[in-house]
């Protein structure tokens, strides 16, 4: 494989004296190290804005202890997001053509990245268990991901006597695979990154492109990546793709220190200093904050450093809080170095008095909650009234008289509408789903969070 392309060079000289084959050895060596370098620094940047906790560079995995099978090169896993990416480098020999380089692109970076991606979404799905190690050196099974939204790219760093049909490529739809996969040129790809900075908006932005490719197909050639970036930016996918879209990558202001929490993110498991029963608790919160888009950053930054400044100057503040666009919640608690004993004690009260309004928000009726599950039993209530009110009609009148209450037609559209409606309403009531207010998942809730639940934190 290092040899591609190179065969003149590499693997079948005619003159095998222990010179030569010194020289080819030490040939297939330079570019093993300089393929290592470049997959090293995609792994590097992946980790820088991604997270170690989220990307992973180890790609061998053990389906069964007689064999190991191969992963991407470079996976990244955030929570329902999962970035699958093939790196390919072009390592030519000096009298290399263009019409060598069309071919390497069409063999490695079409067809044969193809074929690997296809083979990692086909053991995503087959293995139960995958276990690799993150950038942190934490192993975890990505095969348990629960994953909805899945992007691929093949990240190349091309020779320059690529031909320009190739290098504006963007996008190869396989057939094989069934998917679209994505062509990014290696400088593209770190433009890309920098200039969108967190995992949210690189994410949605690969969305987009997707888009793009969708509804304009070839079109996409025709302009470069900084085009495609400022059109997301604008957010006008219905628009052909055109070169006037870079002023809007242009015209970014990045201010990344009103809003970059990278660093609180890098130094977070460092400086925890309540412990947790499981690895995964610390990740959740990580996991949390990695999502956030940059405005929500902002906000974040915003609390933090007060409740830093208050903190430090030991003064007394109320907590204050932050639901992100996400629809997680974060809560600040300054504390004065008295309470510092105590902290824990305080965090678990805050955090019962924080579930007790959620909880009292699903149940009591309110006008800004019209699916609460009082306002569900109430309309209950109010359907089996108004049916009862109408139906009685049928035994209070003689039998005799023809009433439109004895209407067939009409009896089985009330009687089916009734028994239909409170069915409907029952199962709503003990539906378990997360995005739903239910009896079943309120009682789901305060379970999960019964250690909150104590005579000292009630009382107090």
């Amino acid at each position: 494989m290092l040899c591609d392309g190179q065969k003149k060079s590499c693997g079948k000289s005619t003159n095998a004296g222990p010179a030569n084959l010194r020289s080819d050895r030490e040939e297939v060596l330079v570019k093993n190290k300089q393929k290592q370098d470049f997959e090293s620094v995609v792994g590097k940047l992946n980790a820088a804005y991604f997270f170690r906790e989220f990307t992973f560079s180890t790609n061998t995995f053990k389906p069964n202890p007689a064999s190991e099978l191969e992963l991407a090169d470079k996976v990244v896993w955030l929570d329902d997001l999962m970035i699958l990416s093939q790196i390919k480098e072009r390592i030519a020999p000096p009298n290399t053509t263009a019409d060598n380089e069309r071919k390497w692109f069409t063999d490695e970076v079409v067809k044969k990245a193809t074929r690997q991606m296809r083979d990692t979404l086909s053991y995503l799905k087959t293995y139960p268990k995958i276990k690799v190690r993150n950038n942190r050196r934490h192993v975890f099974n990505i095969a348990s991901a629960q994953v909805t939204q899945t992007h691929r790219i093949v990240i190349y760093n091309p020779h320059p006597l690529l031909p320009p049909e190739c290098a504006t490529k963007k996008y190869h739809r396989s057939k094989t695979a069934g998917v679209l996969i994505d062509l990014i040129h290696a400088l593209a790809y770190h433009a890309i990154l920098r200039t969108l900075i967190t995992p949210a908006e690189i994410a949605e932005y690969l969305a987009f492109r997707e888009t793009l490719a969708d509804k304009w197909g070839e079109a996409l050639s025709k302009v470069g990546e900084k085009a495609l970036v400022g059109q997301y930016i604008r957010n006008l996918p219905d628009q052909e793709p055109s070169a006037a879209f870079e002023a809007y990558v242009d015209a970014v202001n990045q201010k990344t220190e009103e809003w970059d929490i990278a660093r609180l993110i890098h130094l977070f498991p460092a400086r925890r200093t309540t412990p947790i029963k499981r690895r995964k608790q610390g990740y959740t919160v990580l996991q949390e904050l990695a999502k956030l888009y940059r405005t929500d950053m902002a906000e974040f930054k915003k609390r933090f450093a007060f409740s830093m400044e208050k903190a430090l100057a030991d003064e007394a503040s109320l907590p204050n809080r932050l639901t992100a666009s996400t629809g997680c919640g974060f809560v600040f608690i300054p504390l004065q170095r008295k309470q510092l004993p105590h902290r824990k004690k305080l965090l678990v009260t805050f955090r019962y008095r924080q579930k007790w309004t959620q909880w009292m928000a699903w149940y009591e009726h309110s006008e800004s909650e019209p699916h609460s599950i009082e306002s569900q039993i109430h309309r209950m209530l109010f359907n089996d009234l108004t049916y009862r009110a109408l139906v009685s009609v049928r035994a209070s009148v003689d039998a005799a008289l023809p009433i439109s209450a004895r209407s067939a037609t009409l009896a089985y559209l009330l009687d089916h509408g009734y028994v239909v409606s409170q069915v409907l309403a029952l199962q709503n009531l003990l539906d378990p789903s997360k995005g739903v207010i239910s009896v079943r998942r309120l009682l789901k809730d305060v379970e999960k969070h019964r250690e909150l639940i104590t005579r000292e934190v009630y009382v107090a």
